[in-house]
């Protein structure tokens, strides 16, 4: 973790406001995932989800790994995004801008 890019200060009061804003108007929560990265990780625990599970498909691949590799996390943040929830809960995934970036330029909706 020491060489990852970590959250600053602002960054926990945004997941923090986040987690908040999300109890306060009562979105219910179901699955939570987020990149293998610390910082992803961080956000969840900030915002107040439990049970958060970590996942390579929402980890930012950028340069390090093969555009191939890039492309099939792409489809499986669009694929992940699409999908239907449990009813009565929400699914969270959280990631990086370029894993967005990515996922909607595939769907064309951005």
């Amino acid at each position: 973790m020491a060489k990852q890019r970590n959250l600053n200060e602002k960054g926990k009061e945004l997941a923090k406001a986040f987690g908040d804003a999300i109890r306060q108007v009562g979105i219910p929560a179901g699955e939570v995932y987020t990149s293998n990265f610390n910082r992803g990780f961080e956000t969840a625990v900030l915002a107040g989800f439990k049970d958060i599970k970590k996942t390579v498909d929402l980890t930012e691949g950028g340069l390090v790994v093969s555009p191939d590799e890039n492309s099939r996390r792409a489809a499986a943040l669009s694929q992940d995004a699409g999908a239907d929830a449990r009813k009565g809960q929400n699914t969270f995934l959280i990631t990086h801008k370029p894993n967005i970036i990515d996922a909607w330029a595939r769907t064309g909706s951005m």
